[in-house]
């Protein structure tokens, strides 16, 4: 016969077991929580390196490659244009001035516009500008020339010419310059120039010129500008006609600086 305690212990045997759990911790929970989204932050940012300049070009995609495109591009015309720049880049022109003559100088009394007594002048000078183009493909373009006639530091007569010149690409071209004055009141300037014609030793004017010049290279994206003045020195002689001076006995005029 079985007793009590060996038919418990035949069902306890027969009795499915569970299987043991081994489940995470809660710290180790958190971890694995807070690497997952480390991750995802990783990934986001990984995405946004994919995409150029904050374009919204992604790095393979046609956009950038057009970009890339169209810099080459930009880079190509401009490393073409730097050199047709320095290959056809105009020389200075060479610049003279050659005194043609003073054609009056009428130095005698009369009064202002305020009636006060004084020598009055009239005069006109004419020089020839010459300007030698040296370059094979461009004009030279020249700016009105400024002229005027100096007695010591005293400018007595100015003259500017209303227009635009051209000198035409290899090849010299002459312009013909005029300065002049009508009825201008001299006061003691015009007494200090009679004084010195009736010396003998002449009269001393200077004559100055002022104008710029430039080219306009690569259909006018670039300008080569130069600077011009050059001072005539003209000695003035009298005639037997007190009132008149048709005698330039001395001219000095140097090459026109640049």
């Amino acid at each position: 016969m079985y007793s009590k305690e060996d038919e418990e212990e035949a069902l306890f045997r027969n009795f499915p077991r569970p299987a043991p759990y081994f489940g995470p911790s809660p710290s180790h929970a958190n971890n694995n929580n807070k690497d997952k989204a480390e991750d995802e932050d990783y990934k986001n940012d990984a995405d946004m390196d994919n995409y150029g300049w904050g374009i919204g070009y992604p790095d393979s995609g046609a956009g950038w490659i057009a970009i890339q495109i169209g810099w080459r591009v930009v880079v190509s015309m401009a490393a073409a244009l730097l050199v047709f720049y320095i290959t056809t880049k105009p020389p200075p022109p060479k610049v003279s001035v050659k005194m043609v003559g003073v054609g009056q100088w009428e130095l005698g009394e009369g009064v202002d516009g305020n009636g006060v007594n004084s020598k009055m002048l009239n005069c006109n000078a004419s020089i020839n500008l010459i300007i030698e183009n040296k370059s094979n493909l461009f004009a030279l373009h020249i700016h009105p020339p400024l002229l005027q006639m100096y007695f010591g530091t005293f400018p007595f007569a100015t003259s500017k010419l209303g227009r635009e010149l051209l000198a035409e690409s290899n090849g010299t071209t002459v312009f013909k310059l005029w300065v002049g004055t009508r009825n201008k009141a001299m006061y003691a300037a015009g007494r200090a120039m009679e004084d010195m014609l009736d010396s003998g030793e002449g009269l001393p004017v200077v004559v100055r010129l002022r104008f710029l010049s430039w080219f306009r290279v690569m259909w006018g994206v670039v300008s080569v500008k130069f600077d011009h003045h050059s001072d005539c020195l003209l000695f003035l002689s009298k005639s037997s006609n007190n009132k008149r001076l048709t005698h330039l006995f001395n001219t000095t005029c140097p090459p026109i600086s640049v």
